[in-house]
């Protein structure tokens, strides 16, 4: 006989003043932050850490300033969620799904399982050296991007127009930066970035 998982209730407050944020009944931390994203609440500097949230979906949500140290983000869905000024030291991001999601200062110190080329498809505070290094990493992993982009810098015409390949970084472009040159390595790349992020706290 199987024994009927029962549900609990799970309180999910502030980390700087013990606030409740959410609560709800759920059989897991994961049901009940996946309800919280769902039904579209702030969580933002919600108490989470260590917490278990393995393949949640939290696509879109709202974790500014939110504790995910040594939480357990494998698989995560965190597509466009913003964690600005998130804690995610020592998290567990293995296969976690980091596309447009923002991660303006946000603590990544010791997190694992990071990966170079998914965490530049995620939004930072960058420079114009920065913003360079990205245009030559978009330009390099571009079928004829040493054409496409002098063509961008002469006319205006957007290398990614004919839409058959998509830009490997998010980031907003500045035109009048660019120069061709030898591109950075997506490791190097994220080290850059997230060296100028630390600085920005």
């Amino acid at each position: 006989m199987i024994d009927e998982i029962k549900e609990q209730i799970f309180t999910i407050k502030r980390w700087d003043n013990n606030k409740i944020i959410y609560n709800c009944k759920a059989q897991n931390i994961l049901e009940a932050v996946e309800r919280a994203v769902k039904e579209e609440v702030n969580l933002s500097y919600a108490d989470l850490r260590s917490a278990d949230l393995h393949s949640a979906n939290l696509s879109s949500a709202d974790l500014r300033s939110a504790n995910l140290s040594s939480a357990d983000l494998r698989a995560a869905d965190l597509r466009a969620a913003n964690l600005r000024s998130a804690d995610l030291h020592s998290a567990d991001l293995h296969y976690a799904d980091l596309r447009s999601a923002n991660l303006h200062s946000a603590n990544l110190h010791y997190a694992k399982g990071v990966n170079p080329v998914m965490m530049l498809l995620a939004y930072y505070h960058i420079n114009d050296k920065i913003n360079l290094e990205l245009m030559r990493y978009d330009c390099a992993n571009l079928p004829e991007g040493k054409k496409l982009f002098a063509k961008w810098k002469k006319d205006d015409v957007c290398p990614y127009s004919e839409g058959t390949f998509q830009r490997v970084a998010n980031f907003e472009q500045h035109k009048k930066l660019w120069s061709y040159g030898k591109s950075k390595t997506a490791l190097q790349l994220w080290l850059m970035i997230k060296k100028y992020n630390e600085k920005k706290k």
